[in-house]
Parts: C-alpha cells; structure tokens; sequence
C-alpha cells in the first residue's frame, strides 16, 4: 500500500503541490516530488531535491545544458547553488521597477542573440545577463 502524506492547502483542502523535473528535448519526465498541499513555492530545499534527482536519471552529476524554471525557482539558495556548480539557468521572474531599471541600464554590448532549441537564431529575440546587474535585496521579501 502506497502511504501519501497530506497537507492542508491554503484554500483548506488537502492536496499536493509536486514540483517536477522535465528533459525540454524529449518531453520526458525525469523526476517529481510529491509535497504537502501547504508546501512553499520557493523552497530552494524541493527544487534542489528535484534538480538531484533528474540529473541522477540522465546518469550526470554536472548538468550540461540549461535549468529553467518560473519564478517560484527565482531564490538566492536555488541559484547560488547552481552558479556554484557551474549550471547554467533561465528563470522567469516578475517585471518589477528593479527588475526593469536593471534591464534597461545594460550596455547594448551585454545583449546576444537568442536562439532555438535547434541552434538556429530566433528572430527579432535577444538575451542579457542581469544576475550581477541587479540587486537580489530588491526582490520580494522571503526569497532566501
């Protein structure tokens, strides 16, 4: 028998707030944890936990490609460690006043050319680096 653990939501029900892990090449689910339904959305910890996970099932300890995930994965933690472990990431993250002055303040030098999965150039799109552009004390209070 399968034993879940259950947590109250923050609606008042129970359920289950997984995170999961996914090869963007294949589509393929490579891992999933299932957390209490009270579970935070940026608990560095759990996306960790995830990140181990998967590049346990592609057989690599180093991550060759690139982590992306949405804003909930946007924590000092969760990024530190993966600067530290020299993987690359895209995080989606919410247009704040800090945000855009950081965008906006780069030098016409700092943006490259985005491209497709395949390689090929992606039109009219380009990319910057802002992670040492912006002050990390300006985003939102308990992103830690």
């Amino acid at each position: 028998m399968l034993h879940k653990e259950r947590g109250r939501s923050l609606k008042g029900g129970f359920g289950f707030d997984p995170l999961l892990a996914y090869l963007d090449e294949t589509r393929e689910a490579l891992a999933g944890v299932l957390r209490p339904g009270t579970a935070g959305a940026n608990t560095a910890s759990d996306h960790l936990r995830v990140l181990d996970l998967a590049l346990e099932q592609l057989g690599q300890a180093d991550a060759a490609g690139v982590v992306r995930t949405d804003s909930a994965g946007a924590t000092h933690q969760f990024t530190d460690e993966l600067r530290e472990a020299h993987i690359n990431f895209v995080m989606g993250y919410d247009l704040t006043a800090p945000v855009r002055e950081a965008i906006l303040t780069l030098p016409e030098s700092a943006w490259t050319p985005a491209i497709r999965q395949d390689g090929a150039p992606r039109e009219g799109a380009w990319v910057a680096e802002i992670t040492d552009a912006w002050i990390w004390a300006a985003g939102p209070k308990g992103r830690g």
